[in-house]
């Protein structure tokens, strides 16, 4: 116990000497009955303020040490009492905590007698921990009783209990607390803890054939046991406790499994529309810092599944691209907390699948041929540019681009069948946005092919004028290196076509000094009457096929020899052509017998001006399939690397290799890897642009 100062020692013999022998021992006397009463559960008699003013004076006349040292081993007798009658009993806890609750209660009555004593003493603690010192020594000083408390709460508390720890336990633990042993416990209880949630996370975390199904019994289960951790903290745990508990929850049941149970079964998940399950899994992730995982896994997924897309048809559909980007976006930012992350992770996803190799050209085929079935509704617009953004073939887009758009300009600007006007507002509006992103320079072509268009009507409404009796002629000139490369035929042309032909050149000769016409006949289309006995028909046809109608004019039957003489069609284009003519829906003409053909007349149509079907397929039209427009590309793109190399070389004089490479890479606005630079860079040392540095191998110096 506490000692008070010397000098107080003093005053109490002087106080004793002056009040007479026996006073001090006299009023201890009153006080420890009242205290053994106390201690013993039993009820004063008497005055309490009595005893207050009894012990006070004994401080006030200097006895307060005495008086504290005596209160203190009262407190000590009745908590060794109350311990010893514990250890005799079987419910260890029910029994060590009303004994503490009645040791404090009995500590606090005390403590209102010896109020006075409790301020003033100074060196030695206040009335009420000494009480509390006393029985942690009482509990102590019994041999495997604290220890058997502490094994008995443990095993109240123990995790995975089916059913809830006692009110005892709640009791022993704010016992433990007040003590100041509850750490002790903690420490034991925590390792529980532990062990618990790692064997649980071993039982959970094995794989499952169904990954979705998995992840929802490990999700379940998890936060089960966060809602169990709680649940202890509010009813019988220290508040303390709390972190630590679901800090070792998470370090053992979360951190090792929630990663790898998000990579595996994402994709799963997304597909069974269980995004509750995903949401509640990447909170879990969150929690332990893992969020990289579920991130990775969006990405993965995204990626899987736009490359499945790409690879089911050539080049994909892009509205499914669309569909999957725009569900993702609503799963990250709605479920994943994904706003700051899900743009650049759905990006990098979908660049890597559509500029895959084996699907580069063709997605950019299928985007462009996807823009032509949009340009009239802005909105798909902007929602295709975003596809448009991802890719990095631009120039293989627009090789496609203005091959389509080539198609569909020459099919509006030939056919009597189309709609209105030439529709070229909703392709100024797809071509501002792609200038918007690429450039004036990258739309001059596309721009230059709807100004031909523009132009043409120009011209044939001059041409239209030149006389009263104008023939009925619609040219469209088109511009060389504007428009795709189309090859001639050797369709020969009638007399009355031909004339038609020289009447116009002479015209636009006249008006153009300088310029060459090039007739394309594959390209144009006729209007040709058909007169029948009961009616008679209009056919939109293409030349080759109106050139083979004519030659029905003046006889019923023709052989195939005199079509091949008259039209000079080689025999694989006069049969496409002549079954053009004579599909079951369409049988302008008829095969009387293997080598002869002669017109129906028995043909009839609903419609007065019919169109005949394309004798050629849009490809076969421009002569040019996939492989040849990236073959172009590749040609154009080795000409830009070239031409870089040159200007870089020029300018810089001598350059290292790796610099050059470097230069290159950041100008060139095509892809393009070091091996391709390295041959260009090969291929210009060879035609004397630049050499190799003498005295350097790995350095280029410019040659004027």
């Amino acid at each position: 116990m506490a000692l008070m100062s010397s000098s107080t020692n003093h005053k109490a013999t002087a106080a004793a000497a002056a009040l007479g022998p026996g006073w001090e021992a006299e009023q201890w006397k009153v006080l420890e009955s009242a205290v053994s009463t106390i201690t013993e559960g039993g009820e004063i008699v008497g005055s309490r303020e009595e005893l207050y003013r009894r012990a006070e004076d004994l401080c006030v006349e200097g006895f307060g040490e005495a008086l504290y040292e005596r209160v203190a081993r009262a407190l000590y007798a009745g908590a060794t009492a109350k311990a010893r009658s514990v250890r005799e009993k079987d419910e260890v806890l029910g029994s060590v905590a009303a004994a503490w609750q009645a040791h404090a209660a009995q500590t606090k009555a005390i403590r209102s007698i010896f109020r006075y004593l409790d301020r003033t003493s100074t060196g030695v603690v206040g009335l009420w921990e000494a009480g509390t010192a006393a029985f942690r020594a009482a509990l102590e000083a019994e041999p495997g009783l604290e220890a058997g408390v502490i094994e008995a709460l443990r095993e109240a508390c123990r995790p995975g209990r089916d059913d809830e720890a006692p009110g005892a336990a709640r009791d022993a633990c704010r016992m433990l607390s007040e003590l100041g042993a509850y750490g002790d416990f903690e420490k034991l209880a925590l390792r529980d803890f532990r062990d618990f949630y790692a064997a649980e996370g071993r039982r959970l975390g094995v794989d499952d054939p169904d990954a979705a199904r998995n992840a929802r019994k490990y999700v379940d289960a998890t936060y089960e046991r966060l809602r169990s951790a709680e649940r202890a903290v509010d009813s019988f745990l220290d508040p303390g406790t709390r972190a630590p508990l679901v800090a070792t929850l998470e370090e053992y049941l979360v951190a090792p499994h929630a990663a790898r149970i998000c990579r595996a079964s994402y994709g799963a998940l997304v597909d069974a529309s269980d995004l509750d399950t995903l949401e509640r899994l990447d909170a879990l992730a969150g929690r332990v810092g893992a969020s990289d995982a579920v991130r990775e896994a969006t990405r993965h997924y995204a990626l899987e599944r736009a490359s499945r897309i790409l690879l089911r048809a050539e080049g994909g559909d892009p509205r499914e691209l669309l569909d999957l980007h725009a569900r993702l976006s609503k799963l990250c930012v709605e479920r994943l907390d994904g706003s700051s992350w899900a743009g650049a992770v759905l990006k990098d996803a979908f660049e890597e699948a559509v500029n895959d190799e084996r699907v580069a050209a063709s997605f950019a085929e299928a985007l462009a041929t996807a823009f032509g079935r949009i340009v009239a509704d802005e909105k798909s617009i902007d929602s295709f540019m975003l596809l448009f953004g991802f890719t990095r073939s631009k120039d293989v887009f627009e090789a496609f681009y203005r091959r389509e758009l080539a198609t569909r300009l020459l099919e509006r600007e030939t056919s009597r069948l189309r709609k209105g006007s030439s529709h070229l507002e909703g392709e100024r509006r797809v071509i501002k946005k792609l200038e918007a992103e690429c450039g004036a320079s990258y739309v001059s072509k596309i721009e230059g092919m709807c100004k031909d268009v523009d132009l043409a009507k120009t011209v044939a409404s001059d041409y239209s004028k030149l006389e009263e009796k104008a023939p009925d002629l619609h040219p469209t000139v088109l511009t060389t290196g504007y428009w795709p490369a189309y090859p001639r035929t050797a369709l020969v042309l009638p007399a009355e076509l031909s004339k038609l032909k020289t009447h116009f050149q002479d015209f636009y000769a006249s008006r153009f000094r300088g310029r060459r016409l090039a007739w394309h006949h594959d390209l144009e289309r006729c209007v040709v009457r058909v007169f029948y006995e009961d009616a008679r028909k209009e056919l939109d046809a293409s030349m080759a096929q109106t050139v083979v109608l004519l030659c029905f004019n003046r006889a019923t039957y023709a052989s195939l020899d005199d079509l091949r003489r008259a039209t000079r069609l080689d025999a694989d284009d006069l049969d496409r052509v002549l079954a053009s003519l004579s599909t079951p829906k369409l049988r302008v003409l008829v095969q009387q017998d293997v080598d002869s053909i002669r017109a129906n007349p028995a043909f009839s149509h609903k419609s007065y001006l019919v169109k005949l079907p394309n004798p050629r397929a849009p490809d076969k039209l421009a002569n040019v399939d996939r492989a040849k427009v990236v073959d172009a590309v590749a040609r154009d793109r080795q000409y830009s690397i070239d031409a870089a190399i040159v200007r870089v070389m020029k300018a810089r004089k001598t350059l290292p290799h790796h610099q050059l490479v470097a230069d290159l890479l950041a100008r060139l606005k095509h892809p393009a890897t070091p091996a391709e630079i390295k041959k260009r860079i090969e291929s210009l040392i060879d035609r004397e642009y630049i050499e190799r540095d003498p005295h350097n191998s790995h350095s280029y110096t410019y040659l004027a």
